[in-house]
């Protein structure tokens, strides 16, 4: 099986923002082979070149998301149906970056529907009750 990347996104200080992160640090833990795991925070674009030298066949972009759905929701898009979906991600200029320069890699969001991007270190208590099937909902995703 060839390369695959998950690549988690997110605010450390922006309450949920911060779940795209913290999935990704869980699923590393699980020692899923041929996937490497990145925690890109803010700056996804500072992965680039590294992945870009990899030429992997798939990146799975984890991240926050805002779509109809209820809360702990996990949903995947191509990159090519974002523009399609009324999701809003606080990370997606990077995305079309990934695009330009990897374009025979498959490029996935998965987006988890949050309640609160305030200011704060800590999940807020539905998301954190979600948590876990969150985790499982996305590996699901990503071995498919």
């Amino acid at each position: 099986m060839a390369m695959e990347f998950v690549i988690g996104l997110g605010s450390r200080i922006k309450r949920d923002d911060d779940i795209g992160n913290l999935v990704v640090e869980e699923l590393k833990k699980r020692g899923l082979q041929d996937f490497e795991f990145l925690i890109a925070g803010n700056a996804s674009e500072n992965f680039l070149g590294y992945v870009k030298e990899k030429n992997p066949s798939r990146i799975f972009f984890v991240d926050a998301a805002d779509f109809e759905g209820k809360l702990g929701e996990v949903k995947c898009f191509s990159v090519e149906d974002l523009s399609e979906v009324s999701m809003v991600t606080t990370h997606s200029a990077p995305l079309s970056l990934f695009r330009k320069f990897l374009p025979k890699t498959k490029i996935f969001v998965i987006g988890i529907k949050i309640k609160s991007t305030d200011f704060g270190t800590s999940l807020s208590k539905k998301v954190k009750e979600e948590l876990p099937k969150i985790i499982k909902r996305v590996e699901s995703i990503i071995l498919q």
